[in-house]
């Protein structure tokens, strides 16, 4: 009998394969961690903040999904996020995304830009928002913080807010 590559290529793959045993495989398929979900809120910059379940495993988001718990009557209706909230890990896990703050330092639409520090960055802002402040007053930011009271930067806003009435 006269064997050639592809049978042996065949062959060789069948019983490597035989190779590991079902103690293995099972094994192996112990040692991932389990998916874990939690409770988030949207931030696709509608101003909803839909509730969405965010499952990650070992700290990577696989997979985004939206509300589908307790029932959906007329009274109680769920909030289910849209294809742009449930494809928000697309954007966390983005190459292009930014992941520093980045200071304009040529002309507006000329694209040039340096990274600046966190501290920096807040500190501009707060002192642009104080100017803001002292020449049209407090209701310059009224509308933003009325309007939009589940904006995802609720947080920060509220927080340079609170620094102005400090001041």
């Amino acid at each position: 009998m006269q064997q050639n590559r592809r049978d042996f290529l065949k062959w060789s793959s069948l019983f490597g394969g035989l190779a590991l045993t079902p103690m293995q495989l099972s094994s192996n398929l112990l040692k991932t961690s389990p998916i874990v979900t939690k409770w988030a809120g949207c931030n696709v910059n509608c101003g909803t903040k839909c509730p969405i379940k965010v499952h990650t495993q070992d700290g990577v988001v696989k997979y985004v999904s939206t509300d589908n718990e307790g029932e959906d009557e007329f009274d109680t209706r769920q909030a289910r996020a849209c294809v742009r909230g449930r494809s928000s890990r697309y954007k966390v896990y983005n190459a292009n995304r930014l992941k520093r703050p980045l200071k304009r330092v040529g002309k507006r639409g000329e694209g040039k830009f340096m990274p600046i520090s966190w501290e920096q960055a807040f500190d501009e802002i707060a002192s642009k928002m104080k100017e803001v402040k002292e020449k049209y007053g407090n209701e310059a930011f009224l509308s933003l913080i009325l309007l939009a009271p589940t904006a995802p930067c609720l947080e920060i806003v509220t927080d340079l807010y609170l620094l102005l009435q400090d001041s």
